[in-house]
């Protein structure tokens, strides 16, 4: 894999600004550190284009997916999120559904994948739209993306009304019993999947699903 981060040269050492350590250790000359999954991922150290070090991570196929399942009942919209365990958030969270790609597999595949797996839902294919807008960088500091449909695509997933059911404790809605499959591996990690009003979702903590909103906001095909 290429990655935009260069070796430190010898002349060069002087204008690191990141300590690295190995095992406790600390490094005092450093020339390139790459920190590898073939099935994932790389993350590099090294001098940067613009002349300072630092540190990259480009994802093997490319990027990811979210999903933004919706619903309109009696004019309202009403977003999809589930409830899971993000440790890097301090814990349990409400976000809406995502992953990455996995080898082998284009944006769409990863989507309706990362949608069966955590919310156990097939949607028909009709009622999946993919978002318009660029591929997102999650965060241009530290993510390479720098060819052609590399980031995070966003895709709408329309449930429709009859399926789900009112839940009191929560104010939302879920989806009625035998909607959903039988829990797999990865649904086991999901606490719960609810249908909360939109303007409550889009103050959510979490980047993604924030822009996923947005982007659901700003297509053709949703009216408020």
């Amino acid at each position: 894999m290429t990655t935009l981060i260069k070796t430190i040269k010898a002349d060069e050492q002087d204008k690191r600004s990141w300590t690295v350590e190995l095992n406790g250790k600390r490094l005092e000359e450093v020339e390139t550190v790459r920190i590898f999954n073939e099935n994932f991922g790389e993350l590099n150290y090294g001098m940067t284009i613009p002349g300072y070090d630092g540190i990259s991570f480009h994802e093997n196929s490319g990027g990811g997916v979210v999903c933004v399942p919706f619903v309109v009942i009696d004019g309202r919209l009403y977003i999809g999120m589930v409830q899971q365990e993000r440790h890097n958030q301090g814990g349990k969270v409400w976000n809406l559904p995502r992953g990455f790609i996995d080898p082998g597999e284009n944006h769409f595949e990863a989507m309706a994948r990362e949608f069966e797996e955590e919310i156990r839902y097939s949607s028909p294919d009709k009622m999946v739209k993919p978002l318009s807008g660029d591929p997102c960088n999650p965060n241009s500091a530290f993510f390479e993306t720098p060819n052609k449909n590399e980031g995070v695509k966003f895709f709408s997933i329309e449930v429709l009304p009859k399926q789900l059911e009112l839940e009191s404790i929560s104010g939302g809605f879920r989806f009625r019993s035998g909607i959903l499959k039988p829990l797999t591996k990865a649904a086991e990690q999901i606490y719960s999947c609810r249908f909360f009003p939109w303007r409550e979702t889009s103050c959510s903590s979490d980047m993604f699903t924030v822009a996923g909103i947005a982007r659901l906001l700003s297509s053709q095909f949703i009216s408020l």
